[in-house]
């Protein structure tokens, strides 16, 4: 009896054994094109080739590998490169190694950072360096000037990224020291224009930027000084220009009411007048309101339908 135990546990060992052969096989045979498409893939068997196929006892597998970064003369043939890069898309008919080239289609450039190639002909990678590796030369400021990726197209192409167009320079200004005509009123009540520095920025037109300045008033310090601006403050200069010696000052509305009544009238055109009269191609100051000739200024009757000068006040 325990001979026959022992018959059938080993029967039944060997039948179990063979049933996980079998079902290795079965699943060898029905993942075998997976398989191949692996190992095709990762190269495994050029890696085993070039390892211990030089005695030709490693079978060769048909292989499709795809080129990267190769030149287009470089020779045909299975095998790889030192680093185990593909060289080659054609299949492998045969286990000979691939020929060695005498020399590499591709050097790299002395001097690059980064690593970029150059061909044959010495062009580089790197926009910023020549191909020989040597800074560009400095241009006439002392700057060095970048050396362009491509030379330059010959004729009219189409090709190529559109050139970016020059940046538009902005206004340039110009400043003038001018002088500005204020009110200052004496110890006995006299009211005078006082004249103050001022630096005036303008792009073309000095009378216009001068006399907008004027209305903008005095200075903290020229307050504390005593000086007064008697212009009302809501006056806005519309337009200016200069015919004959007589400068045309267009005011808006706010230019013809005065609280400060005679004085206050008297004093806003001294203001203007003496500041306008400051530039050597005015003589005289003719007043215009929103565009049209005034003759008289307020209700007490300052006549302004003539040019004034500065005798005008006298």
């Amino acid at each position: 009896m325990a001979n026959n135990k022992k018959k059938r546990k080993a029967s039944f060992g060997v039948l179990f054994w063979i049933a996980v052969i079998l079902l290795f096989l079965v699943v060898f045979v029905a993942t075998k094109p997976r398989i191949q498409e692996v190992v095709q893939s990762t190269g495994l068997m050029d890696v085993l080739q070039h390892r211990f196929g030089k005695d030709g006892a490693s079978p060769q597998v048909e292989t499709r590998n795809v080129v990267i970064g190769t030149d287009k003369n470089a020779p045909s043939g299975g095998g790889s490169q030192a680093d185990g890069s593909a060289t080659n898309t054609d299949k492998q008919s045969s286990g000979a190694p691939a020929p060695a080239t005498d020399q590499p289609k591709f050097r790299k450039v002395p001097g690059l950072s980064g690593g970029g190639q150059g061909n044959d002909a010495g062009t580089s990678g790197n926009a910023g360096t020549s191909g020989d590796g040597r800074e560009p030369a400095p241009s006439a400021s002392g700057k060095p000037v970048s050396a362009p990726a491509s030379p330059a197209p010959s004729g009219n192409s189409s090709s190529g990224g559109a050139a970016s167009a020059p940046e538009k320079p902005g206004p340039r200004y110009h400043v003038r020291t001018a002088k500005l005509y204020y009110t200052f009123v004496t110890d006995d009540g006299r009211i005078l224009p006082e004249a103050v520095d001022r630096e005036v920025r303008y792009i073309d037109s000095p009378l216009t930027d001068t006399i907008r300045a004027l209305l903008k008033g005095p200075t903290p310090e020229e307050l504390n000084k005593g000086v007064l601006n008697l212009i009302p403050p809501k006056t806005q200069l519309l337009s200016a220009y200069v015919q004959n010696g007589i400068a045309y000052l267009n005011f808006n509305e706010a230019f013809e009411f005065n609280t400060m009544g005679v004085e206050g009238f008297i004093a806003q055109l001294k203001e203007i007048v003496h500041t306008a009269t400051e530039f050597s191609t005015v003589s005289r100051v003719q007043f215009l309101v929103n565009g049209k000739k005034v003759d008289y200024l307020g209700g007490e009757g300052i006549y302004i339908g003539r040019p004034l000068g500065r005798d005008s006040f006298s």
